[in-house]
């Protein structure tokens, strides 16, 4: 999951693959991989990724938390 992340982070892209290869929603993924980063040192990963990929989850959890934009108004139907 932390490689997926690495991996599509820097393009902000990727949301679209999440379901297909995890079997879960983007919003529960970004909070699992968030509790993994910060509760779980990699020793691969150095503090500067760590942080980066903490604030990753965090802007992406923001992000699909936002309600719907408001849509235009539809008339009603004329008879």
């Amino acid at each position: 999951m932390v490689d997926f992340v690495a991996r599509w982070g820097p393009f902000d892209h990727g949301d679209e693959y999440i379901l297909p290869e995890f079997g879960i929603a983007p919003s529960i993924f970004y909070r699992r991989v968030l509790a993994l980063v910060q509760d779980t040192p990699f020793p691969a990963m150095g503090e500067s990724d760590r942080q980066r990929v903490i604030g990753y989850c965090l802007a992406k959890l923001a992000a699909l938390s936002l309600p719907d934009q408001p849509r235009a108004a539809s008339r009603p139907l004329n008879s």
